[in-house]
């Protein structure tokens, strides 16, 4: 594996060459970015890289730049992004599977009855409702440790928190899936 000398520099000086490269591109941020070292199969070629984990006043996303040149190969979606019109709410869900049956992840008790009504098959049992709660937790405490928190957008909900992003991989494989709440 080649050991490229920029990878030698220590990171306070390629934070500052990357930040001119920035200002240079007319890249914005609002904070400084978090650099790491990486290597990028490029066809098959090893390619030294610096992925930058920016946040842009819209969004935040990875840059991948090259670690000899420090210009820019492609950008890379990380979290959508949040905005002060967000808020978060308690999201539902269906799993299961074809033994258990539907299972419906509840924020509240009989509040999903669609869900609740669903048969993967006619002959199944009707749904059973999961519900979670724990007032112990420190993540999302504030929804009763309940896990399944998703952001809310006029109208639009989407699967995607400070700690979680579910991503639609069929439909864009970089943006977190919604849908009307």
């Amino acid at each position: 594996i080649p050991h490229p000398a920029p990878f030698k520099l220590s990171d306070k000086k390629i934070k500052e060459k990357l930040v001119q490269r920035l200002h240079t591109d007319g890249v914005a941020f609002v904070s400084e970015p978090k650099v790491s070292k990486a290597f990028s199969l490029e066809g098959d070629d090893l390619r030294a890289v610096f992925v930058a984990n920016v946040i842009t006043p819209s969004n935040r996303v990875n840059l991948i730049v090259d670690a000899q040149s420090f210009k820019v190969l492609r950008q890379e979606n990380d979290i959508d992004g949040f905005s002060s019109q967000q808020s978060f709410v308690t999201g539902g869900g269906i799993g299961g599977n074809e033994k258990l049956g539907a299972i419906c992840y509840s924020p509240a008790p009989a509040s999903m009855q669609n869900c609740l009504s669903y048969k993967f098959d006619p002959a199944d049992l009707a749904a059973s409702e999961l519900l979670f709660t724990d007032p112990q937790a420190s993540l999302f405490s504030d929804f009763s440790g309940y896990p399944f928190v998703v952001s809310k957008q006029q109208g639009v909900c989407t699967l995607e928190n400070p700690y979680v992003k579910t991503i639609d991989y069929i439909g864009d494989k970089t943006r977190a899936a919604s849908y009307q709440c």
